[in-house]
């Protein structure tokens, strides 16, 4: 009995050992299989808090360039229309306009009219293509009125934004359309006239500038013997001011015809005007340009316009 109870303990004792054994034999295979299960932090960021700082520091830096983008397009959105003086600015606009001018000489009387279309494409934020179409009527002195398809007009504008400044430069290509006999455009002439300016605004506060030189031409560019073109330097600024929904400005605009000499000429306009803004892309203004020199071809005019930007 004594043997017995002897060699039941000892296989007792001999089966603890062997599951010691094993549970530590097990220790080395479950924690590489724990390690797998488990991300670990340091190695991959992404399975915890680091991709919230990732993702956070991304979505800053997308609100950031949103919202810079949207200032420069509020930016764009608050630009006034000149009304006497072409654009600067590149942008995509199309509208109507109606200008009326009149010059009284003692018993000499001339009135002009136009009704314009006009229209814009900017094809980059930075370089767009326009054109306008007008028709004229005019009225001289003991003479029945006359009318007219006058000289359209196409050009190209480049303007690059940056700080409120925006350099500007462009070409405005006058097509001959018109009818001398009725004294509106030429069937003959047209014109070349390169610009060079610089406009700068803030939310309330805009100003802007040019040098214009306008070349006369024929369908072939080339001066004939009975033709004598006429090349004119023009000198234009503007300011405006932004009061809510409307902008005060006030253009001014210098021309100098230098060529033919029998021909020249040299006449100040100024120009008060208003733009009143009845949606943020529908747009008013009139503006009453009045000569300030002796030498003139108006005496004073309106011109009133919509202009709807797209």
């Amino acid at each position: 009995m004594m043997m017995k109870e002897q060699s039941g303990s000892t296989v007792k004792k001999r089966l603890k050992w062997v599951l010691l054994f094993g549970l530590l034999m097990c220790v080395p295979i479950v924690q590489p299989l724990r390690a797998q299960s488990e991300p670990d932090e340091r190695r991959d960021p992404t399975a915890t808090g680091g991709q919230v700082t990732e993702t956070s520091s991304e979505s800053e830096q997308v609100d950031n360039d949103a919202g810079s983008s949207d200032q420069d397009t509020a930016g764009i959105a608050n630009e006034p229309e000149l009304l006497l003086n072409p654009q600067l600015n590149p942008r995509h606009r199309a509208g109507i306009g109606f200008r009326n001018t009149q010059l009284t000489r003692h018993e000499y009387f001339e009135r002009y009219q136009t009704l314009y279309a006009f229209g814009e494409y900017a094809i980059y934020e930075s370089w767009s293509v326009y054109g306008q179409l007008p028709y004229s009527r005019k009225w001289v002195t003991d003479s029945d009125r006359r009318e007219h398809i006058d000289n359209p007009i196409i050009g190209t504008r480049f303007g690059y934004r940056f700080n409120g400044w925006m350099p500007a430069a462009g070409l405005a290509v006058e097509i001959p359309a018109g009818d001398e006999d009725a004294g509106i455009g030429s069937k003959e002439l047209g014109s070349l006239e390169p610009y060079l300016g610089i406009r700068f605004g803030s939310e309330w506060f805009f100003i802007s500038g040019a040098v214009r030189y306008n070349a006369e031409t024929n369908k072939k560019f080339r001066e004939e013997e009975e033709q004598e073109f006429a090349r004119t330097w023009k000198a234009e600024l503007a300011v405006a001011f932004r009061l809510g929904n409307w902008d005060l400005m006030l253009e001014y605009l210098y021309r100098y015809r230098t060529d033919p000499e029998e021909r020249r000429f040299s006449s100040g306009l100024i120009a008060p005007g208003v733009n009143y803004r009845i949606l943020d892309n529908l747009i008013i203004g009139v503006t009453v340009p009045y000569a300030l020199s002796r030498e003139r071809d108006l005496d004073i005019g309106f011109d009133a316009r919509v202009t709807y930007f797209f």
